[in-house]
């Protein structure tokens, strides 16, 4: 923990998401129930979703270098502003009569494109908060799942009552003020020193500025040390001839040698984000998965539920209600998780909020229940979907070394959410040519179908296994012995490298 630090560093970031993500959520609602009211057509409004979320797909992709180069704070709070520059000019350029069509899918794509980074930053930035804060990372990842999730709540039921009161144009200047106080909140409120780029060394208080080996502090992270410390005698695993040299490390893929890496170019960056991510069938598994969920959870989002809500005869406010039931039960997960999730095994708990979460809302809604079994569908629902984020990001933070981690998350989330952007364009299509509920039944089931075929599959074991190692280096820190990856199942992949020492109380 920083000196004098205490808890602001977990805090700030976690006030940062909180207000960015409301008001995004606030959009989410406001900008698909602008389009379908003003057009009248659910391909319409498929399709700017798309071009909404296909730059931040691609935005988000190939930023992890440059986050790894320049730094997730600076990042984080310059995406901040430019993204509520473009949502700020939607409502004021249909304010003056001058927002055709076009205009409005260049907006939220150029939106798009800054939101992708800018996410991805805060995100990043968990682990060296829990680190400062020393909080641990499981912990970390729930409160921030909880933010996530009361945003979720907060935002939708807001964004509903704002559209039904006012109109969704309100929505999206609450958004960009939103974004707006996210940018000053990262660029004032977190300690000096947090989310610089790994090429500059430590970020803790004490860095480059104060006179500190840059070189010594990343041939450090090349070598697996922990975050904030250089590769001598204070390094008990510096002359360790387990510990992969730079050579070894660049073609195992367990960790970069980040002596070179401040050289390389950014393609050579990028790539190594993806050959280090094949290296980890357990991450590739879990983002696989939830490509697939996410895709189904776009066009449920962003065409099946307003098309439902409006041929039901019900009126805006039921989405922000039944994000709220579902929201507000996830916050209640999540807290749950931040507490209590280090004990709980990640496979049962995992599988058990997919399968809880995912396939009886599409289904009550396509059998005609009524609304306030709907809405109990949403709640229960919720309350598993809490503990995904948390245990998700856990597993990613162990596995990904510092220094990697701004490449691979972006590489990663990426993947996560590349079937976002045809989620709208694939709910709207195919409501308008076979009905909604077909689609409804459709996709509810294969969602349990994915979830389930990938809860059996043997990379899973390995959600625990990671713990359990990262808990015994922890306590018994000893040179003795076989190496770690010696006891470890194949199937686990390499061993995480300096990102599972964030796990340590």
């Amino acid at each position: 923990m920083g000196q004098g630090e205490g808890l602001r560093p977990l805090v700030g970031l976690l006030a940062a998401l909180a207000v960015a993500l409301t008001g995004t959520r606030v959009s989410a609602i406001a900008i698909p129930w602008f389009v379908l009211v003003t057009t009248g057509s659910a391909a319409l409004t498929g399709l700017v979703v798309f071009c909404e979320m296909a730059p931040y797909v691609v935005a988000k992709t190939l930023s992890g270098p440059v986050l790894d180069r320049t730094g997730a704070r600076r990042v984080s709070w310059t995406t901040d502003i430019g993204s509520a520059v473009a949502v700020a000019a939607v409502p004021l350029l249909h304010f003056a009569g001058a927002l055709p069509f076009w205009g409005l899918l260049v907006l939220v794509a150029l939106a798009g494109a800054a939101r992708g980074p800018g996410d991805l930053a805060k995100q990043v930035m968990v682990p060296e908060a829990a680190d400062r804060s020393g909080v641990v990372l499981e912990r970390a990842t729930g409160l921030a799942g909880m933010v996530e999730r009361l945003a979720s709540t907060v935002g939708p039921f807001a964004g509903g009552l704002l559209i039904a009161v006012t109109s969704p144009l309100a929505g999206l200047l609450v958004n960009a003020v939103c974004f707006a106080l996210g940018a000053v909140i990262i660029a004032v409120v977190l300690p000096r020193g947090m989310g610089r780029s790994p090429d500059l060394g430590p970020g803790g208080p004490a860095g480059p500025a104060d006179g500190h080996d840059t070189a010594a502090a990343d041939a450090g992270a090349a070598r697996g040390a922990p975050p904030g410390t250089s590769p001598g005698a204070d390094d008990p695993r510096a002359d360790d001839p387990r510990v992969p040299e730079p050579a070894e490390v660049l073609r195992n893929g367990t960790a970069p040698p980040a002596t070179v890496a401040g050289k390389d170019g950014y393609w050579r960056r990028l790539a190594g984000g993806f050959r280090f991510l094949r290296t980890q069938p357990l991450l590739l598994l879990l983002y696989v998965t939830a490509a697939v969920t996410n895709l189904l959870d776009a066009a449920f989002t962003s065409v099946m539920l307003p098309v439902w809500v409006e041929s039901s005869g019900h009126g805006p406010a039921t989405i922000g209600l039944l994000a709220a039931a579902m929201g507000g039960t996830a916050v209640l997960g999540s807290t749950v998780a931040a507490v209590w999730a280090h004990r709980l095994p990640r496979r049962g708990v995992y599988f058990a909020g997919y399968l809880v979460a995912g396939a009886p809302r599409f289904l009550a809604m396509a059998l005609g229940a009524p609304l306030w079994v709907v809405v109990l569908t949403f709640a229960v629902g919720g309350l598993g979907a809490g503990f995904l984020n948390p245990v998700i990001s856990a597993v990613c933070f162990e596995r990904i070394p510092r220094p990697l981690l701004g490449r691979v998350t972006s590489v990663g989330t990426s993947l996560a959410w590349a079937g976002m952007p045809l989620g709208g364009l694939f709910g709207g299509l195919a409501v308008t040519a076979v009905g909604l509920v077909p689609v409804l039944v459709c996709s509810g089931l294969l969602y349990a179908l994915v979830t389930t075929v990938a809860g059996l599959r043997p990379e899973w074991r390995a959600m625990d296994r990671a713990r359990a190692a990262a808990r015994r280096r922890d306590r018994a820190p000893s040179t003795d012995g076989p190496p770690e990856d010696a006891r470890r199942d194949p199937a686990d992949g390499p061993v995480a490298g300096p990102g599972a020492s964030a796990m340590r109380r």
